[in-house]
């Protein structure tokens, strides 16, 4: 027995190699978005990830969608080798041509659908279509780091906007606070609060559908339970924003809360874990409701060669491709 241990660990090194190689050249040629999603955050940056109107930070999203891939592992690596070079070869190509674009642009928000393409062409390549839907949900997560384009998110936070100024007002009215609405300002008293567009509870909502992804997938929910559990995520933060609001709105100094010279990080963490907790006992409830998923036990899937060629060429390509040059003001 004592022989055959070498025997075995060589070849378990065998087949791991190849999966950190493509690993290691992945983290190589997708580097701007690496070093992006490792910076320090300042306390202002926190402030912004919680409140501003944006996309999701990329070390969130890298990180859920890294984690989800890695819990998937056992699944793909069950599933037969069926390949699908179309839909291969269409991914691939979306995935090189976003990545060229974001690297001439100087774009890394644009590198993250490559990614989510680039990795599922990978799939597709090893696993056909099955592969590719196994990593379709990391992929889907990936996009929560990309910018909504300004016109239609300037919309999206006007509407939060006034539905939030509208609801804390009919809350503050329900518990005898007499309260006037002007748009998105609302009075209570002496004072007014001014329901501004970080206030419209949007990044919230997204932050929350993020959490909502993770907890279906830590539970191992079914199709349609976590499909109902991200649909309650929206809901759920906009109302933990409404009351956020009218609590601020009905305090006797608005500004200590909603000023620009306060510090509102703890009720952005109070709000999203809050949310937190909520979501998980909507999921736990969920869950006791039926049967969840139970994923085969298998080894993780070795990376094909085919897979490590194109990650190469991906890393040749960051180093040797030109970006455009910076305008000056």
């Amino acid at each position: 027995m004592n022989g055959l241990r070498p025997t075995y660990a060589a070849l378990r090194v065998r087949q791991i190699a190849p999966l950190w190689l493509a690993l290691a050249l992945g983290a190589v040629a997708y580097r701007p978005l690496l070093v992006s999603a490792l910076q320090i955050p300042t306390a202002h940056r926190v402030e912004s990830w919680l409140f501003r109107p944006s996309q999701l930070p990329a070390i969130f999203v890298l990180g859920a969608a890294g984690w989800m891939v890695w819990r998937r592992r056992a699944r793909l690596a069950a599933l037969p080798g069926r390949r699908n070079p179309v839909a291969a070869t269409a991914l691939a190509a979306a995935g090189a041509a976003l990545f060229v674009w974001a690297l001439l642009t100087r774009s890394i928000d644009l590198l993250l659908p490559s990614l989510a393409a680039t990795g599922l062409s990978i799939a597709a390549a090893a696993r056909g279509r099955a592969g590719a839907r196994a990593l379709l949900l990391p992929a889907l997560v990936l996009g929560l780091g990309v910018p909504i384009p300004a016109p239609l998110r300037n919309e999206i936070v006007w509407g939060l906007q006034r539905a939030t100024a509208t609801a804390a007002a009919v809350a503050l009215g329900a518990i005898g606070r007499d309260v006037d609405r002007e748009g998105v300002i609302l009075r209570v008293g002496e004072h007014s609060f001014h329901v501004i567009d970080g206030c419209s509870g949007l990044q919230g909502i997204a932050t929350l559908t993020l959490v909502a992804l993770a907890v279906g997938e830590l539970l191992e929910l079914p199709g349609r339970r976590r499909a109902l559990l991200v649909a309650l995520a929206p809901a759920l933060g906009y109302a933990l924003n409404v009351v956020r609001i009218a609590y601020i709105a009905a305090s006797p100094d608005p500004e200590r809360y909603a000023g620009l010279s306060g510090d509102h990080t703890p009720q952005g963490l109070a709000l999203l874990s809050a949310g937190t907790a909520l979501l998980y006992f909507a999921g736990r409830a969920l869950h006791d409701a039926g049967e969840a998923e139970a994923p085969p036990p298998a080894p993780a899937p070795a990376a094909p060669p085919l897979a490590i060629a194109w990650l190469g060429a991906l890393t040749a390509l960051s180093f040797a491709l030109p970006r455009f040059p910076i305008r000056p003001e």
